[in-house]
């Protein structure tokens, strides 16, 4: 199956300057714990998407599938710390497949004030496709449950 697969990766971070807080949760995927499967994953992260799997790549992980720098997808060093997600941005074959991540911030957003939101992304090596000027970031106050698989 085609996909195109960016690598969402860390420092993922939204501040105020008057405060320069960052109220990103794990903004690096650095705080992890085990599910019950035993399965490594990012504390404070999810997908809204039902029955979507990104893929969370960190340097301890079990399966070299899922490491970090060199995994199934290619080689991609972390930007910082040894961790970060991979997803889907666009299937070929079937195109209203989409992976998202989540997170919930850890203070409400204050009116009046300015923020800031970096992120890194990067094209896997493996893959030929990419999404183009379709990448984004909503902001809500709830969480987000999307059947679009």
């Amino acid at each position: 199956m085609l996909k195109s697969i960016l690598y969402i990766l860390m420092c993922m971070g939204l501040f105020s300057n008057a405060q320069s807080q960052n109220i990103i949760q794990n903004g690096s995927f650095e705080d992890t714990a085990r599910s019950g499967l035993g399965t490594l994953k990012s504390n404070h992260w999810g997908t809204p998407t039902v029955g979507s799997t990104p893929d969370f790549f960190h340097s301890s992980r079990a399966s070299t599938l899922y490491r970090v720098p060199q995994n199934y997808s290619g080689f991609q060093n972390a930007i910082d710390g040894n961790a970060y997600f991979g997803i889907m941005g666009y299937d070929l074959f079937l195109s209203e497949t989409r992976e998202y991540i989540q997170n919930e911030f850890a203070d409400s957003l204050k009116k009046d004030s300015s923020y800031c939101f970096q992120m890194y992304v990067s094209l896997a090596d493996s893959m030929t496709y990419a999404i183009k000027n379709n990448l984004g970031v909503f902001f809500s106050n709830n969480k987000l449950k999307l059947n679009l698989l």
